[in-house]
């Protein structure tokens, strides 16, 4: 059985999608909270009113892994996830269900590849 995700955060094809939004503006709060900047909201009720949204409950405390996970899910097809990723240089574990190893995917899927218009039209690749 092979598990699947599939994306609600767009209605239509077409949908516009947000460049930024408050959502992640909060998490970058949090992470820099964390990371012990001068901030104007604490991290924890910064990823709070984040999971408020979706009526998630909140959290009684934050860590950095924490907010990677809440990026992770708020970022979800928005394109924004793989530089998350390699800022972190966190990438996702899937589980093979035949040995219950957790196996890190990485290697080429770190970057995305360069089109072959790109390739023909930047002498300079």
């Amino acid at each position: 059985i092979t598990q699947r995700h599939i994306q609600t955060k767009y209605d239509e094809s077409g949908d516009p999608i947000n460049i930024i939004s408050w959502q992640e503006n909060q998490l970058m709060l949090a992470e820099l909270s964390l990371r012990g900047e001068s901030v104007s909201v604490s991290a924890l009720d910064a990823v709070n009113a984040v999971r408020s949204v979706h009526n998630l409950s909140a959290l009684e405390s934050v860590d950095l892994d924490i907010i990677y996970t809440e990026r992770d899910k708020e970022l979800f097809c928005t394109g924004n996830r793989l530089p998350d990723q390699r800022r972190w240089n966190s990438w996702h574990t899937t589980t093979n269900t035949d040995t219950d190893h957790e196996v890190t995917i990485y290697g080429a899927w770190n970057y995305l590849p360069i089109s072959r218009s790109e390739k023909n039209s930047n002498p300079n690749i």
